[in-house]
């Protein structure tokens, strides 16, 4: 099972590179192979509103978005993890999201139908509920299936400034309890009525 996991931060060394290292070491990571985008490698330019995909069947922009979204096309999971920044995701996970979701999967006719993803966001103490909400939106916009386990993993940076999410363990098990959940649903999806493999 591939995952695609879409990281927000701007910051190797923080919360989301803890996060990083906890879904590597994952107890269950032989039952999937994970791969990781850090939005801030790559260039991501604003969407300019004009309207040039609706024909064009792709935004014309030249940056690494293209690029993103063939990666989006090639898995069979996709784990979105914006950071909070003045209680909203931030501006580079934004600017994401838009580019995707209007410049491409848009006009393509919502190529991510049915692909399995979760949210988890990662933030110091607030806001993160809101900003699940609009990313939940995002995903449902696009047809796909998001898979729960209960709770959502939202990921509080506890601690001194700017916290430290290993001190979140309810929040850690949240995320094991969705990752395991992806898993489950991956494998139902593969197996047919009859106990056949259908892909």
């Amino acid at each position: 099972m591939k995952v695609l996991f879409i990281l927000g931060s701007h910051r190797k060394d923080g919360n989301t590179a803890q996060f990083v290292d906890i879904v590597k070491n994952h107890p269950m990571n032989n039952w999937f192979s994970p791969k990781f985008i850090w939005l801030a490698d790559k260039e991501i330019k604003y969407c300019q509103s004009c309207y040039k995909c609706s024909t064009k069947m792709q935004c014309v922009l030249k940056d690494d978005v293209k690029e993103i979204v063939e990666e989006m096309k090639a898995t069979d999971a996709i784990v979105y993890v914006p950071v909070i920044y003045a209680f909203a995701a931030n501006s580079r996970f934004q600017a994401f999201l838009e580019r995707v979701g209007y410049g491409f999967l848009r006009p393509q006719n919502r190529p991510l139908r049915n692909k399995l993803a979760i949210v988890v966001v990662i933030g110091r103490r607030y806001a993160h509920t809101s900003v699940a909400s609009q990313v939940i939106m995002n995903i449902l916009l696009n047809e796909m299936i998001i898979v729960g386990s209960g709770f959502l993993p939202l990921l509080y940076g506890q601690g001194k400034f700017p916290g430290n999410i290993g001190f979140d363990r309810e929040g850690l098990e949240s995320l094991y309890a969705n990752i395991g959940r992806l898993i489950e649903w991956h494998n139902a999806k593969r197996v047919g009525i009859c106990g056949n493999i259908v892909d």
